[in-house]
């Protein structure tokens, strides 16, 4: 077999996963951005145990049902009323634990300013909260 039909195959295989993977990129980041807005509609509504309950299993085994929604009440009492996010950064990775979409967002809340980040785990053609990390120097204090 020459070697320049086998360079060309490697390349076309290539090009065929990077178009697949950028198709997955795609909709993963516009599954991530929607599965955001829903978890805003969600705390604006107090309702944080169902976020815990539709989060991916490596979520809950980092982090109880009652310190969960514990720590979103105390966001909820320290910040108040929040207005929608903005999203200010996005990123995919491909890991053997599976695929993941990063994104920073903040929201302007009524004491002050919320700086969030997600990670998403896609699984089965969903995103599940995987991580959820939230800053407010309001937070630091009681």
């Amino acid at each position: 077999m020459p070697l320049h039909w086998f360079s060309r195959a490697t390349l076309s295989s290539a090009l065929i996963a990077i178009s697949f993977s950028a198709c997955s990129l795609t909709a993963n980041y516009s599954k991530a951005s929607v599965a955001t807005t829903r978890f805003h509609d969600l705390v604006d509504r107090s309702e944080f145990g169902a976020i815990y309950d539709s989060s991916s299993r490596g979520f809950q085994q980092g982090i109880t049902r009652d310190q969960w929604v514990g720590l979103l009440n105390r966001i909820k009492r320290k910040l108040g009323v929040c207005a929608g996010s903005t999203p200010t950064w996005q990123a995919f990775q491909v890991t053997t634990s599976g695929a993941f979409v990063t994104t920073n967002d903040f929201r302007n809340c009524a004491s002050g300013k919320l700086d969030e980040q997600f990670v998403w785990r896609s699984v089965g053609g969903e995103v599940k909260l995987f991580k959820y990390g939230a800053g407010s120097p309001l937070l630091l204090t009681d």
